[in-house]
C-alpha cells in the first residue's frame, strides 16, 4: 500500500533539532521482496555540528551505518507498533539553553494537536511521556480520538507528577466536508469557542506554520492545498486554479458549519464571524474579495 507523503523536504522535522540536537528514531521496516517480513531498526540523527559542513557528513554517514548495524528481524503485531523519536533534550544546538524550546514547544502542540488529529485518522492516539524532567509538571499526556458521534472528540488525559491523580479534558469539534475541504470549529456545552491565536488557519493533514493569520474564520484542512515552496501558504493566483476550487468549497463547507450550529443553538458566532483582508498580490486579493 502506497504512502500519504505530507511535507517538504524534511523541513518540518529538521525544525524540531530546536528541542535537542540529537534525536533517536526506532521503528520498524517492511520488506519490498519478502511478504509479511518485518525488521526493527534505530540510528540518530546528530546535527550538533550542523555549522560544520564536514562534521554534518559524517554525522549523516554515521546515522547510515546504525542503520544497517542495528536492523534485526522481528514479528509485528498489530495493535503494537510503535515509531519512537527520542529528542535527548540535555544535548542542544549552539545557543539554545537546555530545554527552552520544551514547554512553549509542548504547550503548542497542547493547541494544535486536537485539530492535527481530526485531519489524519490514521494516527489514533499521541502520548507525551516525561522522564523525570522539570520542564513539564506532568508525568504522561495522552490524546485519544473517538470518532463514534456525529462528532470529533479528542479526550485529553493528563497524569499528574506529584500525586499521579489523573485529569480528563475533553475537546468537541463540529466539522463540515465539502468536496476537498474540510472546516472545523471547537465547541464546549453550548459555546462557540475562540480560536487559539498561535494555531495555524489552514491545515494539509498537518499545520502550514505561517498561516495563523490567513484571511478565513474558521480553520481549513485540505490534503490537496498547493503549499508555497516555503510551506507557510498558498497562492490564490490565476495559476492555483487548484486552491482557488478548495477555498471554493472551504467557503461552502463553512457555510454548511454555521447553519449547523445555528440549528444547535448555541452562542459565540462572534469567534467565527470575523473575516480579516486578504494579504496577497492584487490579483489574489480581488479574486478571493470577489
Amino acid at each position: 500500500r502506497s504512502m500519504d507523503l505530507i511535507g517538504q523536504f524534511g523541513t518540518g522535522f529538521i525544525s524540531t533539532h530546536v528541542l535537542a540536537s540529537r534525536i533517536t528514531v526506532n521503528g520498524i521496516l517492511k520488506s519490498e521482496e519478502v511478504e509479511d517480513l518485518y525488521s526493527s531498526f534505530q540510528f540518530d540523527l546528530d546535527r550538533s555540528g550542523f555549522t560544520d559542513k564536514q562534521q554534518l557528513k559524517k554525522a549523516i554517514s554515521s546515522s547510515s551505518r546504525q542503520l544497517s548495524d542495528n536492523t534485526k528481524e522481528v514479528q509485528l503485531v498489530q495493535g503494537e507498533f510503535d515509531t519512537a523519536f527520542t529528542y535527548h533534550i540535555e544535548e542542544t544546538l549552539p545557543g539554545i539553553s537546555r530545554g527552552q524550546a520544551v514547554q512553549p514547544g509542548l504547550e503548542y502542540v497542547f493547541d494544535v494537536l486536537p485539530y492535527t488529529l481530526a485531519f489524519m485518522p490514521k494516527v489514533k492516539k499521541v502520548t507525551i511521556l516525561n522522564h523525570d524532567t522539570s520542564y513539564v509538571s506532568y508525568r504522561k499526556r495522552c490524546f485519544l480520538q473517538d470518532r463514534e458521534s456525529d462528532d470529533f472528540i479528542v479526550r485529553i488525559d493528563t497524569e499528574n507528577s506529584v500525586d499521579e491523580s489523573t485529569s480528563v479534558i475533553e475537546r468537541r469539534f463540529v466539522v463540515k466536508n465539502q468536496g476537498d475541504a474540510s472546516a472545523i470549529v471547537c465547541v464546549k456545552g453550548d459555546r462557540i469557542q475562540p480560536f487559539p491565536d498561535n494555531v495555524t488557519k489552514l491545515f494539509c493533514g498537518l499545520p502550514m506554520i505561517g498561516t495563523e493569520d490567513f484571511a478565513f474564520p474558521v480553520v481549513v484542512n485540505s490534503a490537496k492545498f498547493v503549499p508555497k515552496t516555503e510551506r507557510n501558504g498558498i497562492r490564490l493566483s490565476p495559476n492555483s486554479e487548484a486552491n482557488r476550487n478548495i477555498v471554493v468549497d472551504a467557503v461552502v463547507a463553512y457555510g454548511s458549519l454555521v447553519q449547523d450550529l445555528i440549528t444547535r443553538g448555541v452562542g459565540g458566532f462572534q469567534h467565527i464571524s470575523s473575516w480579516p483582508s486578504f494579504t496577497g498580490e492584487y490579483h489574489e486579493r480581488q479574486w478571493f474579495k470577489e
